[in-house]
């Protein structure tokens, strides 16, 4: 069977799957994201999703629990 002209699944993650994938490097969400690294499908994700996504980051209790870098919050974004 030729996979010429076939494309790999897309698929839409919750914020929340985004978010533990920085947070939680060895995780499942890490693991799902790889995949999509991987090219085993695309992620597809909408400006509302990245701005949700980067409001998650600077929460209160989430700056104290995982204290990100400004700069890993950055690359992490620009990577998604």
């Amino acid at each position: 069977m030729s996979t010429r002209g076939r494309h790999a699944p897309r698929a839409v993650v919750d914020t929340n799957i985004l978010a533990r994938g920085l947070l939680r490097p060895g995780g499942p969400s890490a693991t799902l994201l790889q995949a999509a690294e991987d090219a085993t499908f695309s992620l597809v994700l909408s400006p509302s999703i990245l701005q949700e996504l980067r409001k998650v980051f600077f929460k209160p209790h989430v700056r104290q629990r995982y204290p990100l870098s400004l700069e890993q919050i950055a690359g992490y974004m620009a990577s998604v």
